[in-house]
């Protein structure tokens, strides 16, 4: 008996709670900023579109740590997704190594459970300023 319970709770879940429900969209998903120094900072935006006839509301996750710096942020760590609209977001980079910077940025919906959670993968290569320092460009370690 329970076995068949369990079995229907699960097949109700699934057909009330749909894969393809997912109404957050971001584009695009991956983000390459070009080669920076450590005195340049650069933007590039994502669109985050809601398809929903409610607002989504979104927590902006900052990147972990790369070789104990954040190149990346964004100014915004919560926003509001309108019903049927979008929004943009600048995510900022400034390298503070010469090395490649890796990251992803989640954007987790709080509330709506139809949103689903997106991340977008984040990329920048640092290079020094300084030429004396080219022959360290993405090394590691001591």
């Amino acid at each position: 008996m329970k076995k068949y319970l369990s079995g229907l709770l699960t097949l109700l879940l699934i057909s009330w709670f749909p894969a393809n429900s997912q109404i957050i969209s971001v584009a695009p998903l991956e983000l390459n900023f070009p080669i920076l120094n450590e005195k340049q900072t650069d933007s590039l935006s994502i669109l985050i579109t809601n398809t929903d006839v409610a607002p989504v509301t979104i927590k902006i996750l900052q990147p972990f740590l790369v070789f104990k710096s954040n190149p990346f942020w964004v100014k915004e760590t919560s926003i509001i997704v309108p019903a049927n609209g979008s929004k943009t977001v600048f995510v900022y980079c400034k390298i503070s190594h010469n090395t490649a910077n890796p990251a992803n940025l989640i954007l987790k919906a709080t509330e709506n459970y139809k949103a689903g959670d997106q991340f977008v993968k984040l990329s920048c290569q640092g290079k020094y300023s300084k030429s004396y320092y080219n022959t360290t460009q993405n090394l590691t370690e001591e």
